[in-house]
């Protein structure tokens, strides 16, 4: 009966009904969300650099009044969240200042959930499959990755993670085609707009690498970003940035977020040892994405797998990140269904398959779960986060299982894909 449920013809409709209550949910927000969100700090940020306030873009009390002239002023029980992205996102969401900034946040968050969608879709289509997979196989995939409650939690707070996971789909399927410098400017140009503390795992798996033209393609984005920012708003806009920056990260515990610094915070209780204990474990994880793409360039590693693996611990790694952060990983989930499917007839792939689907839904679905547990039992870690640690971990001995490739490639150059599922999980082995 299960296994008759998890048919595509039953998948699609349920994974519909979800999509349109999480739009039903969003579209009832009253206009004091719409007002009171993560992107009105991006609206304000495009409003004073229209405006000619360059060298007051990263001043706290500059945008604190274009926030209370434009939307209101604050209630005091909140926490005044401040723009921190890199002066060109403003440039980006300056049209929506033609607007106001009820509509201006259902403009935005639709924007990202169509970026997200395409995200998706691109790195769906982009993975090995098998000849001749039915449409409605390949529609009930895309749903399911789409599903999750971070996709609601995206458009809700008015994020830019789409841009986030579209990075992530364009990279993949630039190097699957040996377009290294493209892929990586795709990655590091969307990051950067966006939440670059996100792909700190992401470049590390480059530098391990070692590609060339990957290299090349992410220094040239870095250096063109910093130039461009530093014309912006000069040196005195730069270092006010450099301070909010680091003044940002330590506006509020970190034990609500969605990665490795959470764990610390409730370990430590947001003690002394938080941060020292946070960054460690930031350190590790990015060694590991380092050995990621190190095995990855000898040839021991397929790239689908590994860059999966290394997207899913570079969301770990982040110094800050939250549960929309997530989507930056469906992208990967869909490329790695989309070679091994939920739906395909040899049970063992199937079974393989539905538990990577599973812990990516649960990594977010799960969230609802911390307002009720018995915050003694938190100290261990949410279940959020630690399905999101063993989503990391089945992507991980995913990847390494995948280590069949008989001869090397040349060097920078990546295993090539096959048709046929390899990865493996090691939970279900013998089963």
């Amino acid at each position: 009966m299960l296994h008759r449920m998890s048919l595509p013809r039953y998948v699609i409709p349920l994974t519909v009904t979800v999509l349109v209550c999480y739009l039903g949910v969003w579209l009832g927000y009253d206009h004091l969300h719409r007002i009171d969100n993560d992107f009105v700090g991006t609206y304000t940020a495009s409003w004073l650099l229209m405006g000619g306030h360059r060298t007051g873009l990263y001043d706290p009390a500059v945008q604190r009044w274009a926030h209370d002239l434009l939307v209101g002023p604050a209630p005091a029980h909140e926490l005044f969240m401040p723009f921190v992205n890199v002066p060109i996102a403003a440039v980006i969401a300056a049209p929506l200042t033609l607007l106001d900034p009820a509509q201006g946040y259902t403009v935005w968050s639709a924007l990202q959930l169509v970026l997200l969608g395409v995200a998706v879709a691109v790195a769906y289509g982009s993975g090995p499959r098998p000849a001749g997979r039915r449409a409605a196989e390949s529609l009930a995939i895309v749903l399911l990755v789409l599903s999750t409650y971070a996709t609601l939690d995206l458009i809700r707070a008015g994020q830019w993670d789409g841009l986030n996971a579209l990075g992530v789909a364009m990279a993949y399927r630039s190097w699957r085609r040996d377009r290294y410098a493209t892929g990586a400017v795709w990655l590091v140009v969307t990051a950067a707009l966006a939440k670059p503390h996100l792909a700190l795992g992401l470049l590390a798996f480059i530098v391990g690498w070692r590609n060339r033209r990957a290299i090349i393609g992410a220094a040239a984005v870095v250096i063109s970003v910093a130039v461009v920012s530093l014309a912006m708003v000069g040196t005195s806009g730069a270092s006010a940035w450099v301070h909010l920056l680091g003044a940002d990260a330590h506006a509020q515990s970190v034990r609500g977020q969605s990665s490795f610094v959470a764990l610390a915070g409730n370990w430590a209780g947001d003690g002394p040892l938080t941060f020292p204990i946070g960054y460690a474990g930031i350190a590790a994880i990015l060694g590991l994405c380092l050995l990621l793409g190190h095995r990855l360039r000898r040839g021991r590693l397929r790239l689908g797998p590994a860059l999966a693996a290394a997207t899913c611990l570079s969301l770990l790694a982040a110094p800050h990140s939250f549960i929309y952060d997530n989507v930056m990983v469906a992208p990967a989930v869909a490329w790695l269904l989309a070679e091994g499917s939920p739906f395909a007839l040899d049970g063992s792939v199937r079974r393989r398959a539905w538990t990577i689907a599973l812990l990516w839904l649960g990594t977010t679905t799960v969230y609802w779960m911390n307002q009720v547990i018995s915050p003694t039992i938190l100290r261990v870690g949410t279940p959020s986060l630690w399905l999101e640690v063993g989503l990391a971990a089945v992507l991980w001995r995913s990847a390494h299982a995948a280590e069949d490739v008989t001869s090397p490639p040349a060097p920078g150059q990546v295993a090539p894909e096959r048709a046929e599922p390899t990865w493996k999980v090691p939970l279900l082995r013998g089963t």
